[in-house]
């Protein structure tokens, strides 16, 4: 099914929610803001970080600023999580990466039981300074290539 990307959107209607990715067609940056963000790479890991790697020349960028409890204004910090996207796991397994705003205060919030993986990064890390992140860290889910 190969590699699906782009931002995504959820629509909450009375009747159900709706998420999907909207891709953008051209794409020089991963631009993120208070309205827009969230970004997410779906596919097998394997092909997860072989795009990242492809496009790493992308600069991931948060355009706002979060507040402290002491309501002083702080650089973001990016989030990047890997979740498992199927039911079964095993070698063909989707999963989702996805890149957000690290917001304390909701993420204690947002414990989804099919998370795999967590890492934080600072405002204006590339697709490879990330996926080069990743790979020195140990590969607990190895299993899932």
């Amino acid at each position: 099914m190969g590699v699906e990307y782009g931002y995504k959107f959820v629509d909450e209607t009375a009747e159900a929610t709706v998420k999907r990715l909207i891709t953008p067609h051209q794409i020089d940056k991963i631009k993120l803001n208070p309205s827009r963000s969230n970004f997410s790479i779906i596919g097998k890991r394997s092909e997860i970080f072989s795009w990242m790697g492809n496009n790493g020349h992308l600069e991931i960028e948060y355009q706002g600023f979060f507040s402290s409890m002491e309501n002083h204004l702080t650089i973001p910090l990016l989030l990047c999580e890997l979740y498992i996207e199927d039911v079964h796991v095993g070698p063909s397994t989707r999963m989702r990466l996805e890149i957000r705003p690290d917001n304390s205060q909701l993420d204690l919030q947002n414990n989804q039981p099919n998370f795999v993986e967590r890492k934080k990064a600072t405002n204006g890390i590339t697709l490879l300074q990330l996926s080069k992140a990743w790979d020195c860290c140990d590969r607990s889910t190895s299993d899932y290539e």
